[in-house]
């Protein structure tokens, strides 16, 4: 019955009901649109011998796409929003639970500027390489996640969780409408928080606290850190009571989500028609179909696609910095810096960024240097990311040569042109100047022969013999090359004031 509809247009409520036309020859088409009725009226049409009809009013902001065919025309009700994808679902408490209520999994809580405690929890499944986002619903740049957070209480008497009350999404607590102190708010992270790493720890080093509490907890024996992984999913994350209320410690929810199939829930009108689960069947419902084709299903767009689509955006100067590569891009934007490196360490509390830079034309990084390359840094870097300027590794070597003179040539004439081609002269460089050697990489044999070759004098390198202090001893190059790890610079300084950076002794053969 449809009499209960307000006849008031600007009313709120109303009735969503599908208008169908199935006309006789199949050669035309049989259009779908779904209205929202707001006033029925039956009526008698006198001009045509009283026949009755029914007159029907849906909202002036839903026209018509297409024509419709009266004489097959219907209207169908009991229509029920869908979207393809699963419903999972996620008990958890915001810290420690009073020891009356059943274990539910914690939250991932930060420590923030004034003590202030921040609750994450990322919904499993919601990873983005398992291809099953969590689905949202809503026009393009407003969509809304399809998600329920509630309240949970421990009812001892009925032995059961109760819920007290929801929690309403929030595309931001911060910005225009931010969140109000005491609002029972959340918003959604593109973060993946989980177990990062796990220590044998004694419980009695904690001053026998059984949870030393933040984003480290024991679990089977072992203290594992919570921090944030590679990769983007769901994260749920509470106000801090400056934006959005924080949950009080112990706080129960369970989280009501669906994850979606992206384009791969696309499916064309009237293909629903049974249950995933027959177990789940619902008695009442005798046949159901879905009228209208399912077709705002989307993957994440693909890197190769926004490449191709906006270059602009990625040729352009970003300054800021979240991935190692963006820390050894920003470090080697300084006019000074041959080659950069970073990589992030865990320090037992949270993940550090240890960066190094190769300097141009020097043998190695002054403090001067260090310094300034830690203040470019410092622009770039994440709130409360820590950075560590270090030296680069160096991989110093000791070398021993012996080279054979053609006849006629004094052996101090050669040796002082072979040391100025190996470590340069008079504002010329040499073959072991620093900017011919950065990180990973390896000393060539063959190049090093072919620079002594090149010296007037010399007929040919007889050996090559190499130690490098601390790793291995005196030993005879036969090999094609000396290897350098991605993070080591090979380095021949032959400074009298730092032998220990490395030398080269030439022995002469032959000549005068």
């Amino acid at each position: 019955m449809l009499d209960d509809i307000p006849e008031d247009p600007a009313a709120p409520l109303g009735r969503w009901v599908l208008l169908r036309a199935d006309p006789a020859d199949p050669a035309r088409p049989a259009p779908r649109q779904i209205l929202r009725l707001i006033a029925v009226s039956n009526q008698i049409d006198a001009l045509n011998g009283n026949a009755p009809y029914t007159r029907i009013r849906w909202q002036e902001d839903q026209p018509l796409a297409e024509d419709f065919d009266l004489a097959s025309l219907s209207l169908q009700g009991n229509l029920v929003p869908i979207s393809a994808g699963r419903t999972a679902r996620l008990a958890f408490a915001t810290g420690a639970q009073p020891a009356a209520e059943p274990a539910l999994p914690r939250t991932v809580e930060r420590i923030g500027p004034g003590g202030t405690t921040r609750h994450l929890i990322t919904l499993p499944g919601s990873a983005e390489s398992q291809r099953t986002p969590l689905a949202r619903l809503g026009p393009t740049g407003a969509e809304a996640p399809e998600l329920i957070l509630r309240e949970l209480r421990w009812d001892p008497l009925a032995g059961a969780w109760t819920v007290l009350r929801t929690w309403d999404y929030a595309a931001s607590l911060m910005g225009t409408n931010a969140a109000l102190p005491e609002a029972r708010a959340y918003t959604l992270d593109a973060g993946n928080w989980g177990p990062a790493a796990r220590y044998w720890r004694d419980p009695a080093a904690y001053a026998g606290r059984s949870d030393p509490g933040g984003p480290a907890r024991f679990e089977d024996g072992r203290l594992v850190h919570y921090d944030l992984l590679p990769g983007s999913a769901a994260t749920i994350r509470f106000g801090t009571d400056d934006f959005g209320k924080c949950p009080p410690e112990g706080t129960a929810f369970e989280a009501v989500y669906r994850l979606g199939a992206g384009a791969a829930g696309n499916v064309a009108r009237g293909t629903v028609t049974r249950w995933a689960d027959p177990a789940a069947a619902l008695p009442f419902v005798e046949s159901f179909e879905n009228p209208l084709a399912l077709h705002s299903g989307r993957d994440p767009e693909p890197e190769d696609r926004i490449r191709r689509l906006a270059p602009a955006l990625f040729k352009a100067l970003t300054y800021r910095a979240v991935t190692a590569p963006d820390y050894v891009a920003a470090a080697e934007r300084l006019d000074w810096v041959e080659a950069a490196g970073a990589r992030f360490r865990h320090t037992g509390s949270w993940l550090a960024l240890f960066a190094t830079a190769d300097p141009r034309d020097a043998a190695s990084l002054s403090e001067d240097r260090a310094g300034a390359l830690y203040d470019h840094l410092d622009l770039y870097r994440q709130t409360g990311r820590q950075i560590h300027v270090r030296p680069p590794l160096y991989a110093d070597l000791d070398l021993e040569i012996t080279l054979c003179l053609l006849p006629g040539h004094a052996r101090g004439a050669v040796r002082a042109a072979a040391r100025a081609a190996l470590f340069g002269s008079c504002g010329t460089r040499g073959f072991f100047g620093p900017e011919n050697f950065t990180f990973g990489a390896a000393l060539y044999r063959s190049q090093l022969e072919a620079c002594l070759a090149r010296v007037p004098g010399v007929r040919a390198v007889l050996r090559i013999m190499l130690r490098r202090r601390g790793v291995f001893d005196w030993q005879e190059l036969t090999g094609p090359h000396v290897p350098a790890r991605p993070d080591e610079i090979i380095r021949v300084a032959a400074d009298p004031a730092h032998p220990e950076w490395g030398y080269a002794v030439l022995k002469l053969e032959g000549g005068a």
